[in-house]
């Protein structure tokens, strides 16, 4: 297992400990996230840029919302079925974690699915049509 932190967190140190214990291998601030990435069956991460390039690989991820401007396309790649959401970090119990790895791990048709919708997501040669995630974000917007 990989677990990668930014320079900026702040449980970094714990977090380092914890994966020294458990034989993680831990990485803080690299530049070659996207190559690990590409070896991932599975990620867990924050709902901002690197949610997109992880959709962009296609890997399929649990995602948590950290910060107020990652909350419409989080939850607009969710209702597509590009990504799975957890929601707001804070409000992510341990149970609801385990669960949903447990989940994921019981269900390898279900992140061939996420794997699949998320690179359908980003493709970028759609013409005269409103993209998926857009199209989501308005149907948030609207109440839907």
């Amino acid at each position: 297992m990989h677990v990668v932190v930014g320079l900026s967190n702040p449980k970094k140190d714990s977090i380092a400990k914890i994966c020294k214990k458990s034989g993680f291998r831990y990485y803080e601030q690299i530049n070659y996230l996207a190559d690990l990435m590409r070896e991932s069956d599975l990620s867990l991460g924050a709902g901002g840029v690197t949610m997109w390039e992880r959709c962009y690989l296609g890997v399929p991820s649990i995602v948590t919302i950290v910060a107020e401007n990652q909350l419409e396309s989080t939850v607009a790649a969710a209702k597509y079925g590009a990504i799975w959401s957890l929601g707001w970090h804070e409000g992510v119990k341990e149970r609801e974690l385990v669960d949903i790895i447990k989940r994921a791990m019981e269900s390898p048709e279900k992140l061939r699915e996420l794997s699949a919708k998320s690179t359908l997501l980003m493709q970028a040669n759609r013409k005269h049509e409103i993209h998926p995630v857009v199209k989501a974000i308005m149907e948030v917007g609207n109440g839907d």
